[in-house]
């Protein structure tokens, strides 16, 4: 079907009108062709076109050395316990110390009766007198003949025997005084006058409170940076503080835990420190070349790990993963980074790692804000 195409001139030699819009219509439609694409060109242009460096604060940071803190939760224990226990049997006779007094070394604390020992010490006294003649007889009798060595033997060990029921009744008679064994407060007591108590019978508890011992457990990586002696801060639930020495570090680790117990010791003159109370032991590390900041600047990467964005030479933001070394009421110490860094101290949640930044000098800011007020 062959296409229609207008005229340009009609039959009588003027310019056909069908022509004249059908070339309006081909040179609008070129026109706007043409400024679609000038558009679009224009519209690429602004979408590629360099983003503007943002801007952060810095500060210009030197490391200095810190000496990190470990931080341990631990319990206060008595430098020397024990559970005194009768020794013999007996009713009680009397009690010469109250519970919670302080006693020293070699003091009563009660006293069992002793009924018929002493007659029963009399009668071994004369049995050993008895055997000891018995003895010189056999003796001499053997001497010149007349005795046989058997029995010669048989009278010495019957001499020894006594010797040892004398002995034994004599510490059975000691042991009815039953007497503190060390400087310290006797506590807990388990009897009362009248009770019958036999061999191993609870008499009370006897706690030495001076030095006062404090136990904790430290991780694998803690423990080879302890040292036995250093002196350490020990803050109590109450607020109290005090210093105490590294008096003990475990060579094993709890098969449990993995944890290794130490010991610290302070010293308690007025038992003012009880045992059984919770208490948070700091320990200073060796020192270690770290950055003092403020926790606002931490950041985190894309692994979640904690630590600082700084800017280099190029003022491209680096990120570096720090550890942190002590915190206190000024702020806390890191380290992790090199000994001389540009620290992002503001804009670091709006920069990423490896983009070019324009950075600002907090202090040269703040001198001008100073001079301008001053003005």
């Amino acid at each position: 079907m062959p296409i229609y195409e207008p005229k340009k001139y009609d039959d009588e030699g003027h310019i056909n009108v069908s022509f004249i819009i059908a070339a309006t219509v081909v040179v609008f439609s070129i026109v706007w062709i043409a400024s679609g694409m000038v558009g679009k060109k224009k519209e690429t242009t602004i979408v590629h076109a360099e983003a503007p460096k943002a801007k952060v604060k810095v500060s210009h940071r030197i490391a200095d050395l810190a000496s990190p803190e470990l931080s341990l939760k631990g319990t206060t224990y008595a430098d020397k316990s024990v559970d005194i226990k009768s020794e013999t049997a007996g009713k009680i006779e009397t009690i010469y110390i109250k519970e919670g007094s302080k006693v020293k070394k070699g003091d009563l604390i009660a006293s069992i009766k002793i009924d018929n020992r002493y007659a029963t010490l009399e009668k071994a006294k004369s049995l050993v007198s008895q055997r000891e003649l018995e003895y010189q007889a056999a003796l001499k009798l053997e001497s010149k003949g007349f005795n046989s060595k058997v029995r010669l033997a048989e009278a010495k060990a019957e001499l020894e025997e006594a010797k040892s029921d004398l002995a034994n009744i004599e510490l059975d008679i000691t042991h009815t005084k039953i007497k503190a064994p060390f400087d310290g407060i006797f506590d807990s007591r388990q009897i009362e006058v009248g009770d019958y108590v036999s061999v191993g019978t609870s008499i009370g508890k006897l706690i030495d409170l001076d030095p006062i011992k404090i136990k904790a457990d430290v991780s694998e990586f803690a423990v080879t940076k302890i040292s036995k002696g250093a002196t350490d801060k020990v803050r109590l639930l109450n607020g109290d503080e005090f210093e105490a020495k590294i008096s003990y570090v475990s060579s094993s680790a709890s098969s449990s835990t993995r944890t290794f117990e130490i010991e610290l010791k302070a010293d308690n003159h007025n038992n003012k420190i009880v045992e059984g109370m919770t208490a948070e032991v700091k320990l200073s590390l060796e020192p270690q070349l770290a950055y003092e900041i403020s926790p606002a600047i931490l950041s985190l990467n894309e692994k979640g790990d904690i630590g600082v964005k700084t800017v280099d030479e190029n003022n491209i933001v680096k990120f570096y993963k720090v550890e942190i070394v002590r915190h206190d009421e000024k702020g806390m110490w890191i380290a992790g980074l090199p000994k001389q860094a540009t620290l992002i101290t503001l804009g670091q949640d709006f920069v990423k790692e490896g983009e070019t930044v324009i950075p600002v000098d907090e202090f040269s800011e703040a001198e001008a804000e100073l001079k301008s007020q001053g003005e």
